[in-house]
């Protein structure tokens, strides 16, 4: 047979086509139509297996015995103003005649509704699940009856069902004290850099009361200035304690402000305590630089145009505008002259602090003092409220001398110093103040404050 040459290569080149054209198309017609003419795939094989289950043996007796076991649930709450020994119980979860009987008449188990409220109650109750429960073990913890062991220990009423009948017994517990350590920086104001550090409200309070006559916190600080404070808290099984009014104290701290550098530390002699600067000098006045130390003012002592009757006039006093139920405290310690309702000034308390000068607090929604009653510096009178003429909750606050209102801020920066350092407790103030600034310049240093030990100032 003749032998065909491709002599170029066009003719090379047309070749391969046709026969890739040839393979494509042999390809495309096998892809497609051997789907349909497969029929003879093996059969598939389907097994069923069925097996029964052995039934557990007594189940209904089990079943029994698991209800006869009895709930034992723990729960705990703090007594609360007018708490009944009835409401005290259903709150607990506790519904046990026999122990309310019992806890109504036993004279020491009185003893748990008695004043003050926020005494820390814990029950275990069984036998009747989330409700009906009976009551096994009471454990209440509250002030001890001793005033000098108020801020030292608690007191433990312990009651336990002993078959038809309880035990009751009554001991004292030591408060912990946990120090603190912490420093910030300040870029608008105290307070918010103080909350950004998780400071408690009244340490932040104690910082601002004890240089209030170094600083003006509302228009004087600068980003930049730093404070460092060391402060206790008294807690009780790692939780601080409810019934103090403060559990928060502060022992030491340093304001450096606008490149001047302030200290105050507190020591205490004769049994009392009071802060003092680094050469002795007592940080505190007769009165507060105010009764509302985190508030806004929103009308000083100035002429003004009245809210209410929109006519100018003066204005003999401060107002301080902060949200209902805010604490109002006394400026110094003095008594009780008015405690009421009077007319524009609507809930209002008076406090006489010597012959010549008396204390104003009005607009208050609720009163803490009676007719009469002694006060101490800085004690609470009341709350925020916006009684009488007023358009919202704010405190009118103001400063009388000889019966004449006067500007307050002049007459708390003027007051004469609250205490003096006796020279008998110099050599040991020195001696303290110098352990506790050693450690307020160590934790400066730190991003983090340490948690630390610091001599108390006694």
């Amino acid at each position: 047979m003749p032998k065909h040459h491709l002599d170029t290569p066009a003719k090379r080149a047309t070749a391969i086509t046709v026969v890739l054209a040839v393979l494509l198309g042999f390809g495309a017609t096998a892809f497609s139509v051997a789907p349909l003419t497969v029929t003879d795939s093996a059969p598939v094989t389907v097994r069923i297996l069925t097996e029964a289950l052995a039934t557990p043996e007594d189940l209904d007796d089990q079943a029994e015995a698991l209800a006869d076991q009895p709930v034992i649930l723990h729960r705990s709450h703090h007594t609360q103003v007018g708490d009944t020994m009835d409401t005290l119980l259903k709150r607990l979860g506790v519904d046990d005649p026999q122990a309310a009987l019992f806890l109504r008449q036993h004279p020491v188990a009185r003893k748990i509704l008695s004043a003050p409220a926020g005494k820390l109650v814990q029950v275990t109750t069984s036998g009747g699940g989330v409700s009906g429960a009976s009551l096994s073990d009471m454990v209440v913890l509250g002030p001890p009856s001793q005033a000098e062991r108020q801020n030292s220990h608690a007191s433990q009423i312990h009651i336990t069902r002993q078959g038809s009948t309880f035990k009751v017994e009554e001991s004292l517990q030591a408060l912990h004290t946990q120090t603190h350590v912490s420093s910030i920086h300040v870029a608008s104001n105290l307070f918010t850099a103080a909350d950004q550090a998780q400071w408690p409200e009244s340490i932040t309070r104690q910082v601002s009361d004890v240089f209030a006559n170094d600083i003006d916190f509302r228009h004087g600080l600068r980003p930049g200035d730093h404070f460092t404070v060391i402060y206790e808290t008294l807690s009780l099984d790692a939780e601080t304690v409810p019934w103090l009014e403060d559990p928060h104290h502060l022992i030491a701290a340093q304001c450096v402000h606008q490149g001047r550098s302030f200290e105050a530390f507190w020591f205490a002699q004769a049994g009392r305590g009071h802060y003092f600067d680094a050469q002795g000098r007592s940080k505190e006045h007769q009165f507060l630089a105010e009764p509302l130390p985190t508030s806004r003012i929103t009308s000083g002592f100035a002429a003004r145009m009245h809210p209410i009757h929109h006519h100018w006039q003066n204005h003999l006093g401060i107002d301080y505008a902060a949200p209902k139920g805010t604490p109002v405290r006394a400026l110094g310690a003095g008594q009780v002259i008015f405690a009421g309702w009077q007319k524009g000034y609507g809930n209002v308390i008076r406090l006489r602090h010597s012959d010549t000068q008396e204390t104003v607090y009005a607009h208050l929604s609720r009163s803490n003092v009676k007719l009469g009653q002694n006060v101490m510096r800085g004690q609470s009178l009341g709350m925020v409220g916006a009684t009488g003429w007023a358009t919202g909750p704010h405190l009118h606050f103001e400063f009388k001398v000889d019966g004449h209102q006067v500007n307050p801020v002049n007459v708390a920066r003027q007051a004469p110093a609250l205490t003096t350092l006796a020279n008998s407790s110099r050599k040991a103030f020195q001696s303290a103040a110098k352990i506790a600034l050693a450690q307020l310049a160590a934790t400066q240093t730190t991003e983090e404050a340490p948690q630390v030990a610091i001599a108390r100032m006694e």
